[in-house]
């Protein structure tokens, strides 16, 4: 993957999710659902996951956190997947999208999306529309401050074996290793100021809570 859009779900390092929301109004075309007024952001795919619209922000996020390959002059008309970090997350991304589709009702899924300074949790709500549509939001639940930590994901494995969850942003420094939070990594292995590299991952809680997610209504 070359680069990412503004949080498409679940990857790297995101823009800031509800510094200013989105003003409400329907998604542009004539299947269009109304974003939720908590939607920090949104976009519509439509029924073969290509980017069709985006909200009002979407170029100033992508501006003050990926640059101009983000904008949405280059995003939008390509897959959704063109975007997305890791095979793991890919796969619940399809598993959400193809729920919310076969079910007619709206679908929702809760992870962490970090920045090096904060910890910030969302909601993303999948709403069906017509002809295979679906509007994707991600509403922010809370954010709260923290120790500066920085990582560099790839979705190959790290030298040093780190892992990171993209879905609940817990660390795992090797297979027989327990997932934590970056708060709980000492300078000894993470040095401050110092860019950790991680391979993006979907942790086994997340992997058996999602499913379960996915197919619940976001009410």
């Amino acid at each position: 993957m070359s680069r990412r859009i503004p949080r498409p779900f679940a990857v790297g390092a995101p823009p800031t999710p509800g510094a200013t929301p989105a003003p409400p109004g329907p998604a542009p075309g004539a299947d269009g659902a109304a974003p939720s007024p908590q939607a920090a952001s949104w976009y519509r795919l439509d029924a073969a996951d290509r980017l069709v619209a985006v909200s009002s922000d979407w170029d100033r996020f992508a501006l003050d956190n990926q640059g101009p390959g983000a904008c949405a002059g280059a995003v939008l008309g390509r897959s959704l997947f063109d975007f997305v970090l890791g095979e793991p997350t890919r796969r619940l991304l399809e598993l959400g999208l193809a729920q919310a589709r076969r079910s007619g009702r709206r679908r929702t899924l809760a992870y962490r999306c970090d920045a090096p300074d904060r910890r910030r949790e969302l909601r993303m709500v999948m709403t069906p529309l017509l002809g295979g549509s679906v509007l994707v939001e991600h509403r922010l639940v809370s954010s709260r401050t923290r120790a500066a930590r920085t990582v560099q994901p790839s979705a190959a494995p790290a030298p040093a074996g780190w892992r990171r969850c993209s879905q609940c942003q817990r660390l795992q420094a090797s297979d027989a290793a327990p997932w934590c939070e970056a708060d709980a990594v000492g300078p000894s292995q993470w040095p401050a100021g110092q860019r950790l590299a991680v391979q993006e991952v979907v942790c086994p809680d997340c992997q058996a809570r999602l499913p379960e997610e996915a197919v619940a209504d976001a009410g």
